[in-house]
């Protein structure tokens, strides 16, 4: 890209020679070429206006539309994918792809979900990375009052537990469409997303409520305790009579028993 302050510079030195030397033929060359040098800054910088302007009115426009607009690593992520796919349209474009995907992609998808499943929404799901284990901590005991220069009271114990974060993983794939390409990948990345975030969302209500605990969660229809070769069997099934709020709080005691009641 030209540089006005450049080509402001470089004019001064050679039309200051040009007049020293009092040719006239110096003197209109070191105009026009200055004159030139100008212009073609200006046409060019009128082009990245341009372009920037015309992006900007696109991610607009697809906005509007229901596409998500994409950040800069989201771009360059999806428009590897889509290259890839163009040039091995028979391989599985994604497992290929050199760029990594980027963390804001799977936040969408999550934030997507809890919005548009009404049961997700009640999940107060984290991304915990690699963390393979999480401490919690429990206590008990109270503060104790008593006179201001008597002995301190009130013992308080506490305990840690490690509770292990067994890395698994829900996947599903499908099969797309080389015209789909064609679109670009805000479309591309949208349309992806918004199937896989559907088939997810399911898979992870039914683990949520039914899992058996087998390389997934265990779902609230399940025992904690039990389990044979991985798979904890379900509660016992208790009929249903009325909808008082006495049965109603009834239910969702057993389904919100922890391991220990």
């Amino acid at each position: 890209m030209l540089n006005m302050e450049l080509i402001r510079s470089d004019f001064r030195e050679k039309y200051a020679a040009a007049l020293a030397s009092a040719d006239e033929n110096a003197v209109a060359d070191a105009l026009t070429e200055c004159s030139a040098a100008a212009q073609a800054q200006m046409v060019e910088l009128a082009e990245e206006i341009r372009s920037d302007f015309t992006a900007a009115t696109d991610s607009i426009v697809m906005a509007q539309r229901g596409v998500k607009t994409l950040n800069s690593a989201e771009t360059k992520y999806w428009e590897s994918v889509v290259s890839v796919m163009k040039d091995k349209p028979q391989s599985s474009g994604v497992a290929v792809v050199p760029e990594a995907l980027p963390t804001t992609v799977v936040d969408r998808i999550f934030e997507d979900l809890v919005q548009e499943h009404q049961i997700l929404n009640y999940i107060n799901f984290q991304n915990v990375g690699l963390i393979t284990r999480m401490l919690l901590s429990t206590d008990s005991g109270a503060a104790v009052w008593g006179d201001f220069k008597g002995v301190i009271e009130g013992e308080l114990e506490g305990a840690v537990t490690a509770v292990s974060l067994d890395q698994y993983k829900l996947t599903a794939y499908f099969v797309i469409a080389e015209d789909m390409l064609e679109l670009g990948p805000a479309w591309v990345a949208n349309f992806i997303t918004t199937v896989i975030g559907e088939k997810i969302a399911v898979g992870l209500e039914l683990a949520i409520v039914d899992g058996d605990g087998n390389k997934k969660p265990i779902g609230m229809s399940r025992k904690l305790t039990g389990a044979t070769d991985s798979v904890y069997p379900r509660k016992t099934a208790k009929k249903i009579t009325d909808l008082s709020p006495a049965t109603i709080g009834g239910l969702l005691k057993i389904i919100s028993e922890g391991p220990k009641g």
